[in-house]
């Protein structure tokens, strides 16, 4: 069942720094109201992509044909796995968690220095102006050879 969700009000200051009335549509526009938009298999992408690292690795070190199909060589490697691989797998995995992690963060701190500067700065920023759809939509004429 999906959940119903209530908009809260916004707050009337970000780190200190009150919100000019000019600016409370960039605000409005820049609150996710503490929702993740990104997926769970777009969180495991990069761990996971990580994680295949030493295991193609070690198919390069054990100087295996690449006309082998990737199936064979997946049933050679469940068969007598390296230790290295072993633990390799988990430890480039959690890099790769690292760095999503850390991607994160910094997004995070480049729309808080966005934020700071719209409110330092509201007279840089006027609110779109709104128009219909309708009325961006130009004539058509065509023309066939």
């Amino acid at each position: 069942m999906a959940e119903l969700v209530v908009p809260k009000e916004m707050p009337k200051e970000y780190g200190g720094i009150p919100v000019d009335p000019r600016v409370e549509w960039a605000m409005k526009v820049m609150d996710y109201e503490d929702h993740d938009y990104q997926k769970f298999h777009e969180r495991l992408l990069i761990p996971v992509g990580f994680g295949f690292l030493p295991v193609f690795f070690n198919f390069y070190m054990t100087k295996d044909p690449t006309s082998y199909k990737l199936s064979a060589k997946l049933k050679k490697f469940f068969k007598q796995p390296s230790p290295m691989m072993l633990l390799g797998v988990p430890l480039f995995m959690g890099f790769g968690a690292w760095c999503e992690d850390y991607r994160y963060k910094v997004n995070q701190d480049n729309r808080a220095l966005m934020r700071h500067y719209i409110l330092t700065h509201p007279e840089r920023f006027p609110e779109p102006r709104r128009h219909k759809f309708a009325d961006s939509i130009l004539p058509w004429f065509p023309r066939r050879p």
